[in-house]
Parts: structure tokens; sequence; C-alpha cells
């Protein structure tokens, strides 16, 4: 899912995803999902909380701004609804038309999120694209001495 911001977006507009209302059976949840924000232009990517029980009113549960790169990153945003809830994204558009915010592999889970975060400077690799994947350090030494074993 994508905001495109070519003409007749201008700065400031805004696009909304609005999830389906959950009803709270847990108190706590995590949102996880995927998130592509690339581009000189890019404006701000938020997740917002809509709680039913404080008359819809809408909530920052997290925000995002600026150039992050041609990467996939995943977040993982704790919320702690008190009652029916809506998950909303929000993507608002940056100064100018080069620059799309995208999200994927949007979850949401009863309970706490992963307390380690993935590291912001990870690359993550879609599956099939050829991109060029990052090599795994902790499997540089089993590798070495393997490869030594066989030149013997």
């Amino acid at each position: 899912m994508f905001i495109e911001t070519s003409r007749p977006r201008e700065l400031g507009d805004r696009a909304r995803l609005v999830s389906p209302l959950y009803n709270a059976s847990a108190k706590f949840y995590c949102v996880s999902f995927f998130y592509h924000m690339y581009g000189k232009h890019i404006g701000s990517l938020n997740l917002l909380v809509r709680s039913r029980n404080k008359g819809g009113l809408d909530t920052h549960a997290w925000s995002l701004s600026g150039n992050k790169g041609n990467v996939w990153q995943q977040v993982h945003v704790p919320i702690k609804p008190s009652g029916p809830f809506q998950i909303i994204f929000e993507g608002v558009r940056g100064s100018g038309y080069l620059g799309d915010i995208a999200i994927d592999d949007v979850t949401l889970k009863k309970g706490e999120c992963p307390r380690k975060q993935m590291d912001p400077n990870k690359v993550v690799v879609i599956p099939g694209s050829g991109a060029p994947r990052q090599p795994h350090p902790q499997l540089w030494g089993p590798m070495v001495i393997f490869l030594l074993a066989l030149q013997r």
C-alpha cells in the first residue's frame, strides 16, 4: 500500500488506511509492519489508534518523517487500547513529488512487541528481488574453518 505524491497532490495532503473495528480482548497489542520511505520530498508516515471509548479520538502511536533510503525496514509498535479500537496508517505528502511512502506485511497481534527492535540500518531484501544480500558476520568464522578443512 502506498501514497502517491504526484500531481494533483499538494504539500500536507493526507491519505489514510483505516482498519476494521477490533474489540480489545487483551491488555497489549503489537502492530508490526514494513515501511519504505524513499525520495527527497518524503513527508511523514503516522500510525494512529482510534479508541471508541474516547469518542473516536485518534492518538499518535508512532511517526516517522523524511527520506529513509531505498530499503524496506520493519517496525514493531506497542499499543494499549482501552476498549474497541481501529488502527490508522496516515501518509502525509512532503514538499514535492519526488518520493513515495509504502507499507507492507501489516500484522496486529495480542501481547507485547518483541523487546529487540530491528536495527534501522539493516537492509531488508525482498525475496526474489535480485538485490544483493548483506553477509552474516556470525557465519564467517565457521565458514572459514569449513573452507580451510576442505583445502587440506
